[in-house]
């Protein structure tokens, strides 16, 4: 029995419609990172760039295999960001600045010290038998035998569960030869054999290098020109740069880069700027780090910002100095207070600078600051912290904020691949939308046509509830809702 195959040649086929991807059009993933970035980093296009797209290859399902995922060497003067940089990706992408592993090459300057990276070897004092499940580091804790461990790569994310480490080389120009040759072959093959011959994979991390090397060109090259403060082209920096980089390094070196950046000094308004951020991770950090019960508001009046500034400036023109000067007129007066007890639960200090003085003032005003549920709470022995304290705080504060201010309407839009998924997500948002967030739906849409399914909520509040909210549903599509004529709603 024989088949034969129907065909249309005698028909024509139907026109094909291709259609023009939008290659340059970010993902929703990258618009959060770059939002965050926008607020945490002033100035440096180049390093907050470069933090995007390394974050954008870790998240790629198409990115090298054999190779980390990104591998940045940022340059400049210090004080300038290149580390500020990646400890702000670790906080987004992990929740917390600290998790990432920095190797200080100032701190490795003979070859003994460069071997307790990678552990000792049999027979030599230190060393770990890998098979010895005894001796082994429980997880979320770090192994101190030998930095570079697998172990490691992964407690260094805090518990997280996102699949991306991040390694900081700091002033990678004081390596020496021996810690080159480590970072060779971490850079190009994503490997590096320990002291106990395991074998560590870094094919799931972004290799952030930073380095001082080329600075004094760039100043002499600023004052041949003849400015005070080295302001010349970029392509005259670049050349400097790259003339400086080819002398010091070797060229199997250089070609394991993925991207080079030149940080910029700092001008103009955005060291005020930097100010008016550092003052806010002050705050953030005081409302993590104070103990259950302890909780206060604290306001910095403009003219006490212009203060620091001023105070920052005499210091250096770098993000040290103002980290310098929050630390000797705010927070060392506030923690001098608080030692004192003058400072309770629900007080609120506003600081201002009073003209003629040396100093800052600090002012209290008894009741008149917010309270969590969570500061309400008894506090048995001294478990006088818990988890998301902070994050408790400061959602009181905007709370309490939401209800002087006038709200906007914002969308929140959430996706799932099946209709439960979607559901479940949904009941949760409702949830902490509501009971949580403080925040008011006003409708909701529902879309299942095709996948993913999705569903949209209207929400109405205040910028800094939506910011917190954003924070625990990172993958919701958040905006701002606009009428015709441009209007917020």
């Amino acid at each position: 029995m024989s088949t034969q195959r129907k065909t249309n040649r005698g028909t024509s086929s139907p026109e094909r419609k291709r259609v023009a991807l939008n290659i340059n059009e970010p993902s929703d993933r990258q618009r959060l990172v770059e939002e965050f970035f926008e607020q945490k980093l002033v100035g440096q296009p180049g390093l907050r760039n470069a933090a995007v797209r390394a974050y954008a290859r870790g998240i790629s399902v198409l990115k090298r295999k054999g190779r980390p995922i990104y591998v940045v060497f940022a340059l400049g003067k210090r004080g300038t960001g290149k580390t500020f940089t990646p400890s702000k990706l670790a906080e987004f992408i992990h929740g917390d600045e600290t998790a990432l592993i920095k190797i200080k090459c100032g701190a490795y300057k003979e070859p003994h010290r460069v071997a307790q990276l990678l552990g000792a070897p049999p027979s030599y004092v230190g060393y770990k038998d890998p098979d010895d499940t005894k001796s082994q580091t429980p997880a979320g804790k770090m192994d101190k035998s030998a930095k570079l461990t697998r172990h490691n790569i992964v407690a260094s994310r805090k518990g997280s569960d996102v699949p991306i480490s991040l390694i900081v080389v700091d002033e990678v120009e004081k390596a020496i030869e021996e810690l080159e040759d480590v970072l060779l072959s971490i850079m190009w093959e994503a490997e590096v054999d320990l002291g106990n011959n395991e074998t560590t994979d870094f094919s799931d991390c972004i290799i952030w290098l930073t380095g001082n090397v080329a600075a004094d060109q760039l100043e002499k090259l600023g004052k041949v020109i003849g400015f005070i403060q080295p302001k010349v082209e970029q392509g005259d920096i670049e050349e400097t740069v790259e003339s400086v980089l080819k002398s010091r390094y070797k060229p199997e070196f250089l070609d394991r880069i993925d991207e080079i950046v030149i940080a910029e000094q700092f001008e103009g308004d955005q060291m005020r700027q930097m100010v008016e951020v550092h003052i806010n991770e002050f705050r953030r950090s005081m409302e993590d780090s104070l103990p259950r019960g302890k909780q206060f508001d604290l306001a910095v009046e403009p003219g006490a910002v212009d203060f620091i500034l001023k105070k920052a400036k005499e210091d250096s023109d770098s993000a040290r100095g103002i980290v310098r000067t929050i630390e000797k007129y705010l927070s060392d007066p506030l923690g001098n207070e608080l030692v004192k007890n003058t400072i309770t639960l629900g007080d609120r200090v506003e600081v201002a600078y009073e003209e003629g003085n040396d100093a800052l003032s600090f002012y209290l005003l008894e009741g008149e600051g917010t309270v969590s549920d969570a500061d309400k709470m008894a506090i048995f022995g001294d478990r006088d912290t818990g988890v998301g304290l902070g994050m408790q705080r400061r959602t009181a504060r905007a709370n309490a904020l939401a209800k002087k201010q006038a709200k906007k309407r914002y969308s929140v839009t959430i996706e799932a691949t099946s209709d439960n998924k979607l559901a479940a997500e949904a009941a949760t948002i409702q949830h902490e939308a509501k009971e949580i967030f403080g925040l008011s739906i006003k409708q909701i849409t529902l879309t299942t046509d095709g996948e993913p399914h999705s569903m949209t909520f209207i929400v109405e509040g205040i910028a800094e509830q939506m910011e917190l909210f954003s924070e625990s549903f990172k993958d919701a599509k958040i905006a701002e809702v606009k009428t015709p004529d441009g209007e917020a709603a």
